[in-house]
């Protein structure tokens, strides 16, 4: 699985997501889910990367609580999954069964005059909050997963925020951990039941 957590883009600004230019044609050519109703848990990267790692939702979050809680990478290695951080010029030609995308957090850029980024969450706007988020799964891992496609799009068409992410890369790589997560995981529910 990867993931990608990318650099600040507002989902007004995603062709994916309904706008008129097209931002994002690659992504438009493959079997993508674009998640548009997701928000960020922060109006700056300094709080919404981390975040988004995290088992904190955005209510409980803060840099206290993140220096006492495992994130998603100290818990993904322990359980035997190689975990490998690349900047936005790495890569390889890896296999990749899964990939989560989600910009950190969105931004105003120029709308009524206003050109803000990382103003504080209680009075930034919507354009800094909602982000655009997709998924990928191949058609071999939504198999071994035994995922039902319908109950996954409904999944997918609810309000969902950074502190989905967490649990759902648990829940669907199989990895038990002590931390405390909230019930927050999206298409674990839409797995087959093992027989």
């Amino acid at each position: 699985m990867v993931i990608v957590a990318g650099e600040t883009g507002p989902a007004a600004n995603w062709s994916l997501g309904g706008y008129a230019r097209p931002t994002s044609p690659e992504l438009a050519t493959r079997d993508i889910r674009y998640i548009k109703n997701a928000t960020s848990c922060g109006a700056a990267m300094a709080t919404s990367l981390p975040c988004i790692f995290s088992p904190l939702t955005r209510d409980s979050y803060s840099y206290e609580g993140r220096i006492g809680t495992e994130n998603l990478l100290d818990v993904l290695s322990p359980a035997g999954l190689k975990v490998e951080s690349w900047d936005n010029n790495s890569g390889d030609n890896r296999v990749i069964l899964a990939m989560h995308c989600m910009s950190d957090v969105g931004e105003c850029l120029g709308e009524g005059g206003l050109y803000l980024h990382g103003t504080p969450w209680f009075m930034a706007s919507e354009k800094q909050t909602h982000v655009p988020m997709v998924i990928w799964m191949s058609d071999r891992f939504r198999a071994t997963l035994g995922l039902k496609e319908a109950c996954l799009t409904n999944q997918l068409e609810a309000p969902v925020t950074h502190d989905n992410m967490f649990l759902t890369v648990i829940r669907l790589l199989d990895v038990t951990t002590e931390a405390r997560v909230p019930a927050l995981g999206l298409a674990a529910e839409c797995r087959a039941k093992a027989s």
